[in-house]
């Protein structure tokens, strides 16, 4: 009665509430950008994320004096996931790009859990909300029961004792 673990190609979708704490740009392909990359922040350490606040779109500087980020460009964002809206958390992340027309995150820095009442906007405070429904697809691994050709009960022939196989060629 061997189980047997394989790969499976599964696609999933979820909605996530995007809200803009900064202004979007008038750029509607440059948002989509943005976007996709505070959804790749998110998602290298929170996959259950919910609700993504976009607090800056790529940027190269610090927040102190205009520094430039020796990280270089990065979006800012802060996340929740299910068990950060119901506890009042969010946590903050940098999402680090190749440049400031890259989605795609090569490293990110993240911080926290925060109490909601240290920084987490209330819905008014924000420029633009949206939800997306992203469709994920994603391989996972799925354990199945294959029964050999002893195996009764899985054939319907089963019976009301245990027989041991091991005594199978012996007198009983």
């Amino acid at each position: 009665m061997p189980t047997v673990y394989r790969q499976q190609q599964v696609q999933r979708s979820r909605t996530i509430r995007f809200l803009w704490w900064c202004n979007p740009t008038r750029d509607r392909r440059r948002n989509e950008i943005v976007y996709a990359a505070a959804y790749n922040t998110a998602m290298r350490h929170y996959p259950d994320v919910r609700t993504i606040v976009i607090r800056n779109i790529h940027h190269n500087t610090m927040s102190y004096y205009g520094q430039t980020d020796p990280n270089g460009w990065h979006v800012t964002i802060r996340v929740k996931e299910a068990q950060d809206i119901s506890g009042n958390t969010y946590k903050d992340m940098h999402g680090y790009t190749r440049d400031q027309m890259s989605s795609e995150v090569h490293w990110d820095q993240h911080w926290g859990p925060h109490h909601d009442s240290t920084g987490w906007p209330r819905d008014s405070d924000c420029n633009v909300i949206e939800d997306y429904t992203f469709t994920i697809n994603e391989t996972i691994w799925v354990a199945t029961y294959e029964p050999d050709e002893e195996d009764e009960f899985y054939r319907g022939g089963h019976s009301s004792s245990f027989k041991d196989p091991t005594l199978a060629n012996e007198d009983r």
